[in-house]
């Protein structure tokens, strides 16, 4: 399952970067501004949410193979069938079904990532988000390449081809023809309603809708900031994507060369971090923008696999459930902070809207201090 996963989440990355990387190009062939390229990218993480949610209660209950092998040919396709000619309505609906079907086949592989490694999930699920942080490293360059002589929609085109590529994959591949979580824990099945309302699983909500917008604003915005802020050109901006992901990269291999399993203190560290350098770079116009989008993705890196990490592990006969909520609530920041960073960037400027984002370090410091409380989540180092 390993190497499929992989070469999934090496797609699913590039599928996030895929807005951001092409703001420019967008921008121009349909008009927009900030607020309608937060809006386009923010139909990602919309269609990523609705995946994800979909996914979860399915994962638990269905086999794996049929919702991967359908969810790839839903992203696929919607890429592969982009035009030139599509207006922000038309655009929005082909980036939404990709995220719909991306947050599908994610939530399967990291299922089946933590239900194999149970209490030891954490460098498997940190391997596997690794890939994905990989793409957009390389993603980036590649689709702003690819734009030169085919615009945004040879990048469009090519992601597409090769999500269609893993639904053939995914038809050879045991794991997936597993059809209920196995995780020999003698806790009774925890029911949907009940998750909904449970304190452990709204904090990891909160941190992941915390996060996922961090990271989503971050990425739509970095070109509009390097410009309006520091006057720089748009090749400043897109490198400080790349190296916001390379951070995340980084990070996620300093991850896997540890042997402890993930602990809610990492998130305490990583808000706390995060908050101040966010507001200390953007407050004083650092121009280095390549170097500190970096270091924020670098103290970001562990914050998406631990949170998956200890859904899975707070809830193990309900897995696909709990991380399916978890990975929502994510989808659901990615959604609603970017469209805040556009509309607050049309009426008092990105500077503001963007140093905003440090609040999304404050509250993953503010939910770590209570899931430290928390016995249910604690594992042994």
């Amino acid at each position: 399952m390993l190497p499929l996963g992989f070469a999934a989440f090496l797609v699913f990355g590039v599928v996030l970067v895929l807005v951001g990387a092409n703001q420019a190009d967008l921008a121009a062939a349909m008009d927009l501004d900030m607020q309608a390229s937060g809006l386009l990218g923010a139909s990602l993480s919309l269609g990523l949410g609705l995946g994800v949610l979909a996914g979860g209660p399915l994962i638990d209950r269905l086999p794996r193979r049929p919702i991967f092998c359908g969810a790839t040919l839903i992203a696929g396709l919607s890429l592969a069938s982009t035009s030139a000619e599509m207006d922000l309505a038309r655009a929005a609906c082909h980036v939404g079904l990709a995220g719909l079907g991306c947050g599908l086949f994610e939530t399967v592989l990291n299922v089946i990532a933590t239900e194999r490694y149970g209490e030891h999930a954490s460098r498997p699920v940190t391997f596997l988000h690794m890939a994905a942080t990989l793409g957009a490293v390389i993603g980036t360059p590649l689709l702003a390449a690819l734009a030169i002589e085919g615009g945004f929609v040879a990048g469009f085109r090519a992601t597409g081809l090769a999500i269609l590529g893993l639904s053939l994959w995914g038809l050879a591949v045991p794991a997936l023809g597993i059809s209920t979580t196995s995780s020999g824990s003698l806790e009774p099945k925890t029911r949907p309603r009940d998750l909904l309302t449970h304190p452990i699983l709204l904090g990891l909500c909160l941190v992941s809708f915390a996060y996922i917008g961090v990271e989503a604003a971050l990425t739509i915005f970095a070109i509009p900031y390097a410009d309006g802020v520091l006057d720089l050109p748009s090749q400043d901006g897109q490198t400080a994507i790349s190296t916001f992901w390379l951070g995340l990269l980084v990070g996620r291999l300093l991850l896997l060369a540890s042997r402890n399993e993930f602990q809610p203190r990492l998130f305490l560290l990583s808000g706390v971090a995060t908050a101040a350098l966010i507001a200390a770079a953007t407050g004083f116009r650092w121009v280095q923008v390549e170097v500190w989008f970096g270091l924020t993705g670098l103290i970001l890196a562990g914050v998406f696999p631990a949170l998956v990490t200890l859904a899975g592990r707070a809830f193990p006969q309900s897995r696909g459930t709990a991380i399916g909520l978890a990975v929502g609530a994510g989808s659901l920041g990615g959604f609603v902070i970017p469209w805040a960073v556009g509309w607050t960037g049309d009426i008092a400027g990105i500077r503001l809207a963007v140093g905003g984002l440090a609040l999304g370090g404050v509250a993953i410091a503010g939910v770590a201090l209570f899931l430290m409380r928390s016995p249910r989540i604690l594992a042994n180092d």
